[in-house]
C-alpha cells in the first residue's frame, strides 16, 4: 500500500498540479465574452455616430428654413398675395389639382392631396423663393431640396399661410423623417406705405427731423518760440447742439460744451484746463426704451485757470476762464411739466430741444488767452511778452441752438431749427513788450472784434420759408499801416503787414542787435451764409430739406516772425527767433431741417 501512495506522489509531482491557469475550454468563453461586448460596443457606438449625424442634418435643414422663411417676409406683401406660378406647380410632384368641387378655371391646387390646403398661383416670374418655389442647396455635406407653398382658402382675406419644407436623403440612420417643415402667417393692416414695394405698411405719420449746433469755434497757435519748438495750443469757445425727430414717436437732445484751453509739446504730451466733456439731456416717448420722456442737464463746470510750457527761458501760457453756466432740455410734451427751452418755455404739447451756454469771465482764468514769455531769445536779447490772442465772454448773451416742433391744424405743420451765437471780444496778435517802440498809431492789437451775433434758421414742413442767415452785430478794427479802419463784422478785410525794427546797443552805446518783427495776415473772412432748400411735390407747398450754414467770423492766417542779427559779428548773422501761426477758425454753425409728408395709403 505504501509502495502505491509513492508512486501516485511521483505521478501527480510531474503533472504539476501546484501551477494554476484556465483551460482551454475558458479560455474560448472569456474571448467569445469580449467579442460579444466590443460588438455591442461598436454597434451602440455606430447607432450614436448616426443619430449625432442625423442631428447635424436636421439643424442644417432648420437653418435653411429659416433663411427661407426670412426672404419670403422681405417681398412686398403683394408679391405673398400673388403667391406661386401656375406654370411650376402643374409640374410639382408634391402638388394635386382638379379635386372634387374645386374651380376648375383657373385652376386650383392643393398640397400633397384633395384634403391640403389650397395653393395661392397668381405669382410672376423671378420672385424668389416664391417663384420658383422648389430648389435645391448644396454646399454641405449632405444636399437639400426645398419648397415653398403659399396657401389660403379664401385669397381675398387675410393671413396667408407660408410653409417650406425642406428634405434630404441620408443613409446615417433608418427609420426617421429626413426633412422639416416650418409655418408662419402672413398679415399687413392697412397704412400709408404701398404693399407694392414694402413688407408691411407703416402708419400715416408725417416725418420730421431738426438739428442745430453752435460749435466750440477755436483759435490754435503753433510754431517756435525761443526755446520752444514744435508745440500747439488750441482755446476753444463755448458750444451748444440740440436736434429732434418725430414720426410715429418723439425723441429730443440738447447738449452743450463748456470753453477750455488745450496745450500740446513737441513729445505729444498734453495738458488742458477748464472744458468739461459735452453734457446732454435726452427724451423719448419709445416704450420699448429706457429714455424717459423729458430730460434737462446744466453744467457742473470745470474750473479755469493757467497752463504752460517752458523752454530755457521762454515760456508760453494759455488760460482758460471760470465761471461758464449752461442748460439743456429735451421734451417731447413742452408744456408746465416738461419746460423747454431754457430761456421762454413753450407750452404746445409738441417735440422741443433747447441748449444754451454762457462763457464765464471769473477768476482763476477770467478769459481764452494764449501768450508768450521771450527772455534770452538770443544771447541776452529779451522780447518781453506777446499776447498773441485773447478771446472775452458777451455779457449775458448766451449762445443757443433750438429745434421746436410747430403744429398747425389740419396740416403737418413745421419744424424749425435756429442757431445763434455770441462772442464778446477778440483780440489777435499784439508786439513784444520789450520792444523800444512801436509804429506810430499802433494800439495793442493788429485785429480786434467787438460783440459779435450772428444766427441762422432752417424751416422745413408745410408752407415753411427757405433758410436764412445773418450778422446781426459787431465791429472789427483792424491794421491799415498808420492807424485802425472799423468797419462791420460782416465785411471781409486784410490788415496792413506790420515791420517793426529795434536796435539793442551794448553797454558802451554800441550797436549790438537788431530785432525784426515782421506780422502778416492772410484775408479775414467774415461769416457767410450757405443756405439750400429742397421743395416737397405735392399739392401743398412744403420744404423737405432746408439747410442754414454760417461759417465763423475772422476766418484766416496770421503769421508771426522775429528775427534777430548779431551785430557784433565780422559777418552779421541774423537768427530766427519766433516763427509763430495763428489760426483762427471760430467753426461753422449749423441749422438743418427734414421733412416727409405722412405718404398715401396703398
Amino acid at each position: 500500500m505504501r509502495w502505491f501512495d509513492l508512486r501516485f506522489a511521483r505521478i501527480r509531482a510531474r503533472l504539476h498540479g501546484d501551477e494554476r491557469g484556465f483551460s482551454l475550454l475558458e479560455t474560448v468563453i472569456a474571448i467569445t465574452v469580449i467579442f460579444g461586448s466590443l460588438t455591442a460596443l461598436a454597434y451602440s457606438a455606430t447607432a450614436g455616430f448616426g443619430y449625432q449625424g442625423l442631428s447635424r442634418e436636421r439643424q442644417a435643414a432648420t437653418g435653411i428654413a429659416d433663411k427661407l422663411m426670412e426672404e419670403v417676409r422681405g417681398l412686398a406683401y403683394a408679391k405673398i398675395q400673388a403667391g406661386l406660378a401656375a406654370s411650376e406647380l402643374a409640374t410639382d410632384p408634391d402638388v394635386v389639382k382638379n379635386c372634387p368641387g374645386d374651380p376648375v378655371s383657373p385652376t386650383t391646387y392643393r398640397v400633397g392631396s384633395c384634403a391640403g390646403e389650397r395653393i395661392v398661383a397668381n405669382g410672376q416670374p423671378n420672385t424668389p423663393p416664391l417663384v420658383p418655389h422648389r430648389g435645391s442647396i448644396s454646399g454641405y455635406p449632405t444636399t437639400y431640396s426645398w419648397n415653398v407653398y403659399v396657401t389660403n382658402e379664401d385669397p381675398s382675406t387675410d393671413p396667408y399661410k407660408v410653409t417650406i419644407t425642406v428634405g434630404w436623403t441620408s443613409g446615417a440612420v433608418n427609420g426617421v423623417t429626413r426633412s422639416i417643415t416650418t409655418e408662419s402667417l402672413f398679415h399687413s393692416p392697412s397704412g400709408c406705405v404701398s404693399s407694392q414695394t414694402h413688407p408691411y405698411a407703416a402708419p400715416c405719420q408725417p416725418f420730421f427731423y431738426g438739428q442745430a449746433q453752435v460749435p466750440r469755434g477755436a483759435v490754435t497757435v503753433s510754431g517756435t518760440a525761443g526755446g520752444l519748438s514744435g508745440f500747439e495750443a488750441h482755446l476753444y469757445l463755448s458750444g451748444a447742439e440740440s436736434n429732434a425727430q418725430q414720426e410715429q414717436f418723439g425723441a429730443a437732445q440738447g447738449a452743450f460744451s463748456q470753453s477750455g484751453a488745450v496745450l500740446h509739446d513737441s513729445g505729444g504730451n498734453e495738458q488742458s484746463v477748464g472744458g468739461s466733456a459735452a453734457t446732454t439731456a435726452a427724451s423719448d416717448t419709445d416704450p420699448s426704451g429706457t429714455i424717459p420722456a423729458y430730460g434737462s442737464a446744466t453744467l457742473v463746470p470745470v474750473p479755469g485757470g493757467t497752463i504752460s510750457l517752458s523752454g530755457g527761458s521762454t515760456t508760453f501760457t494759455v488760460t482758460a476762464p471760470s465761471g461758464d453756466s449752461a442748460t439743456a432740455q429735451a421734451a417731447t410734451a413742452a408744456g408746465a411739466t416738461q419746460p423747454c427751452p431754457p430761456w421762454a418755455s413753450e407750452t404746445d404739447g409738441a417735440v422741443c430741444a433747447g441748449s444754451q451756454i454762457q462763457q464765464g469771465s471769473a477768476e482763476p482764468g477770467g478769459r481764452l488767452s494764449a501768450s508768450a514769455t521771450l527772455l534770452d531769445v538770443y544771447e541776452d536779447v529779451d522780447l518781453g511778452s506777446i499776447s498773441l490772442a485773447s478771446i472775452s465772454a458777451t455779457v449775458n448773451d448766451p449762445n443757443r441752438a433750438f429745434v421746436n416742433r410747430e403744429l398747425v391744424t389740419g396740416l403737418d405743420g413745421q419744424l424749425i431749427s435756429t442757431v445763434s451765437r455770441r462772442i464778446g471780444t477778440v483780440e489777435l496778435v499784439g508786439l513784444p513788450s520789450g520792444l523800444s517802440s512801436v509804429p506810430a498809431g499802433w494800439g495793442s492789437y493788429l485785429v480786434t472784434m467787438t460783440d459779435y451775433r450772428d444766427t441762422a434758421t432752417a424751416t422745413v414742413g408745410t408752407g415753411a420759408l427757405p433758410p436764412t442767415g445773418s450778422v446781426e452785430a459787431g465791429q472789427v478794427a483792424f491794421w491799415n499801416g498808420a492807424g485802425y479802419t472799423t468797419q462791420p463784422a460782416s465785411l471781409p478785410f486784410t490788415p496792413a503787414p506790420v515791420t517793426v525794427i529795434d536796435t539793442i546797443y551794448d553797454d558802451d552805446l554800441e550797436p549790438e542787435y537788431l530785432v525784426q518783427v515782421d506780422i502778416t495776415s492772410s484775408e479775414l473772412v467774415p461769416a457767410t451764409l450757405d443756405a439750400t432748400s429742397e421743395a416737397c411735390t405735392g399739392a401743398v407747398p412744403a420744404l423737405c430739406d432746408a439747410d442754414a450754414e454760417m461759417t465763423g467770423p475772422l476766418t484766416g492766417t496770421i503769421h508771426y516772425l522775429v528775427r534777430v542779427t548779431d551785430l557784433g559779428e565780422l559777418v552779421p548773422t541774423e537768427v530766427v527767433v519766433v516763427d509763430l501761426t495763428v489760426q483762427v477758425e471760430l467753426g461753422t454753425m449749423m441749422a438743418r431741417g427734414l421733412y416727409q409728408p405722412a405718404p398715401s395709403a396703398g
